[in-house]
């Protein structure tokens, strides 16, 4: 009597669809990546080619797509969140002084990189 090798017991007979374990990798790792507050395009690009199976550029579209969207559920909660670190005040997360600082150096800082590079790269 001859057994067949697709019914011994203990065997798995069917595998993991890749979608859901790859839909479940990157839930669990944009977790982990949102509450560190870095952006993750690192880790997603790995995931979406080895355990997903898509092209490099499909990968890093929806990689950028994630990570986009992670950033901005990461502003929408910090607008909200109050912290209790500093006494008895709750004060918000960010600091809106500091943003409006700063943000005239981003801007500068882009505008002067966009002309140097016009004046440099000029044909």
């Amino acid at each position: 009597m001859e057994i067949s090798s697709d019914k011994i017991p203990g065997k798995p007979t069917e595998t993991v669809n890749p979608d859901c374990a790859s839909v479940s990798v990157l839930f669990h790792s944009r977790h982990g990546i949102q509450r560190r507050g870095i952006g993750g395009g690192g880790l997603f690009i790995p995931i979406l080619t080895i355990v997903a199976g898509l092209d490099l550029k499909i990968a890093s579209g929806f990689s950028a797509f994630m990570v986009t969207g992670g950033s901005i559920a990461n502003v929408n909660y910090n607008l909200r969140a109050k912290s209790d670190r500093f006494g008895h005040q709750r004060k918000a997360l960010i600091d809106y002084d500091i943003t409006l600082l700063s943000e005239p150096c981003v801007t500068g800082r882009v505008l002067t990189i966009k002309t140097w590079t016009q004046q440099t790269f000029k044909h």
